[in-house]
């Protein structure tokens, strides 16, 4: 009979499930896992966690996820959370998942990546980069030739691939495959079909070590009031027209955010000129007092001098005379004898002149000045003859001469630049010795020695007297310029060259 009626569909087992579901509202802590605990219907949107009602979403019924990261673990034997942050991103990308991100590294040169590397791979290294570059240059430089032919390496490659989803539905349920890879015969003169320089951005780098930040606490006035900023104002632009404040205008400007630093120097330049002010008033004050002491002295000398004439005045008018003191009587004498010396040197300047006019080269003067021609008279200064004393217009010294250009200058056999010497008759008198045959040449040379024509009144002390001439023309004495007698020492070695050689 049972088996004759159809099964029932609402069974005792679900309704007790369903009654087991929390109402809404009332479902706080409610965590449905299997297809039971969601009785009949879909997902409970309050439950805001991963729920799968009647198996939806799961891609494998078993469990067995594809998407699970394997767990790794790392030199302490501790599971390696952070596998999770590297699934999925290239192996040189830097990701700072450990609290040692965050603590300052120590480093000291005597850890072993703060050595320098060793020669075997400081070699080593720069072998291979020789290599790589060379295997570039030569394959560019092969590229640009025409009949070259790029080589192709004809040998299998085998590669073993495991894949990463192992199950009985995929890859044939198989662990393991052996891929054998061959290159395919490409046509030399094919053109290309892909664009190989075409530019492709790179991507993201490694993102930034994470900064710790304090809890968050209540900020206090002095940080609002430093969070502060200031609006933007323009030093040239005000196309408005509004009215800035000069501290607003400051502030924009930024100059608060900057440490003024006042240099030392200025402390000892202000030093400097308080002392040199404080130095020039006293010189001031010192130079004040010697000019009124200077002035109070030459004062009280002004009034003793007139005090003096007063009493003097006073002494004359009443007949008294004045007795000189000894400084009077020392300059009275003093002045005398240089009135004596004056006198004597007047009295010999007048001899002299005496002399002079009697003596015979006068005359020659006289006449010598007489003889000369206007001209000569005008250029020397002197007074120009009367018409008396000129006996016609020209010069009677010409005369009596039948010599000249035309007629023959001089002889034939003469190389005179003039036809007779000039004023001959005057230089004879004027160079002509005294007629004085009884006196000896000694007496002579003893007068000339001891004359006192030429000999200063007062001589200086330390001096020598050189030897005195009288009326005789200067007389010139030949200097011995060798002192040393080199001259006569070259002379001899000169000789005693000579004779060696011949």
């Amino acid at each position: 009979m049972a088996s004759l009626l159809p099964e029932c569909i609402f069974s005792g087992a679900e309704q007790t499930v369903a009654s087991r579901i929390p109402a809404y509202g009332k479902r706080k802590g409610y965590l449905p896992r299997k297809p039971e605990d969601f009785g009949d219907g879909g997902a409970f949107p309050e439950l805001h966690f991963a729920q799968y009602p009647l198996g939806m979403g799961l891609k494998d019924k078993q469990g067995n996820s594809k998407a699970v990261v394997p767990v790794q673990v790392d030199q302490n034997g501790k599971i390696r959370y952070d596998a999770l942050l590297r699934h999925g991103q290239r192996s040189d990308k830097i990701v700072h998942s450990t609290y040692d991100s965050l603590a300052a590294v120590d480093v000291t040169n005597d850890e072993e990546r703060r050595q320098m590397p060793s020669e075997d791979t400081v070699e080593e290294t720069t072998l291979k980069t020789k290599q790589a570059l060379e295997e570039l240059v030569n394959g560019k430089i092969q590229n640009v030739r025409t009949t070259h032919v790029d080589k192709v390496n004809r040998d299998a490659t085998y590669i073993r691939y495991t894949p990463g989803q192992i199950d009985q539905q995929h890859n044939s349920g198989a662990q393991q495959r052996i891929i054998r890879m061959v290159d395919v015969q490409v046509d030399p003169m094919q053109p290309p079909k892909f664009r190989t320089n075409k530019k492709i951005p790179r991507g993201p780098p490694s993102p930034p070590a994470p900064v710790l930040h304090s809890p968050p606490r209540k900020v206090t006035a002095d940080e609002q009031r430093n969070m502060r900023i200031p609006p933007c104002i323009s030093n040239w632009k005000n196309s408005k027209g509004f009215v800035v404040p000069l501290d607003k205008r400051m502030a924009a400007d930024g100059r608060a955010l900057q440490d003024v630093t006042i240099n030392d120097k200025f402390a000892k330049l202000s030093e400097a000129l308080h002392i040199a002010e404080r130095k020039s008033r006293e010189d001031i004050a010192m130079r004040q007092d010697i000019q009124k002491r200077a002035a109070q002295k030459e004062k009280e000398r002004k009034e003793e001098v007139l005090a003096n004439m007063a009493r003097r005045a006073r002494e004359e008018r009443a007949g008294i005379r004045h007795e000189l003191e000894d400084e009077d009587e020392e300059d009275l004498e003093q002045v005398e004898a240089r009135e004596q010396i004056r006198r004597e040197r007047e009295r010999e300047r007048r001899r002299q002149m005496n002399i002079a006019n009697a003596a015979p080269d006068k005359r020659n003067r006289l006449n010598r000045d007489k003889e000369r021609d206007v001209s000569e008279r005008i250029a020397l200064g002197l007074p120009a003859p009367s018409a008396a004393q000129q006996s016609g217009g020209y010069d009677t010294r010409l005369f009596g001469q039948s010599q000249g250009m035309d007629a023959g200058f001089g002889a034939d056999d003469g190389y005179n630049v003039y036809d007779k010497p000039f004023r001959g008759e005057q230089a004879q008198s004027i160079y002509k010795p005294s007629k004085v045959d009884n006196v000896s040449a000694e007496d002579e040379y003893e007068a000339i020695k001891t004359t006192d024509r030429f000999r200063a009144d007062k001589g200086f002390s330390g001096t020598e007297s050189g030897s005195k001439r009288g009326a005789a023309p200067v007389q010139f004495e030949k200097s011995n310029d060798d002192l040393f007698g080199l001259n006569s020492f070259l002379e001899e070695a000169k000789d005693g060259k000579r004779g060696a050689s011949g």
